[in-house]
């Protein structure tokens, strides 16, 4: 049960998970006449307020003795698109901005211990900004899974100084440019002369 893996304070300040999940299921099945692709939607949304839930509760249960750790929890691949199927993975990216802080580890192990608890599959990844941007460079899939990424909690301006970084140093250097012209102009970002 949740209550033998995740402590107390969590437990009881998420009391109201199950009402979340059951709302959002039935919003999903009364749609029995949307398309596959607006229940994948709904699927992704109803997902987010669950990820978000628990991740305020976590934050509530523990509060931080000193500084609030600088993490950001970031969807990416066909959930960062905002597009979750059944049975698909929830892919998530815990984006830290240095080396990971004993506070930041406790969130992390208490964010994946509830959500593999509820039965759900998740990938993950803990990583500061420099790694990704290393590991962006260097691997294609990567690279194509932080285009579609979006930010679901945490410091807004960590993942934004992410983007930016990331679009600057990446997509503009690397002929990336026409997948992602949207990010550039998102960002007022101007692409490479030779890639215009």
């Amino acid at each position: 049960t949740m209550e033998s893996i995740v402590p107390n304070p969590v437990v009881r300040a998420m009391p109201n998970t199950p009402a979340l999940i059951g709302k959002g299921v039935t919003g999903i099945s009364a749609g029995a006449r949307a398309s596959s692709a607006d229940i994948a939607r709904a699927r992704a949304a109803v997902m987010d307020l669950l990820i978000r839930h628990i991740f305020d509760a976590i934050r509530k249960a523990f509060p931080p003795k000193g500084k609030a750790p600088r993490l950001a929890l970031v969807a990416y691949g066909g959930y960062g698109r905002g597009e979750l199927n059944p049975l698909s993975d929830i892919d998530l990216m815990f984006l830290r901005a240095y080396k990971a802080s004993p506070r930041t580890e406790q969130v992390v192990e208490y964010m994946l211990y509830i959500l593999w608890d509820l039965g759900l599959k998740v990938g993950h990844a803990v990583r500061s900004v420099d790694d990704c941007l290393r590991q962006a460079k260097a691997d294609l899939t990567i690279r194509t899974s932080i285009l579609e990424c979006r930010l679901l909690c945490g410091r807004g301006e960590l993942y934004t100084d992410f983007k930016r970084r990331f679009v600057r140093d990446i997509v503009a250097t690397t002929g990336f440019y026409s997948m992602v012209s949207f990010t550039l102009n998102a960002f007022e970002i101007d692409p490479p002369k030779e890639a215009r």
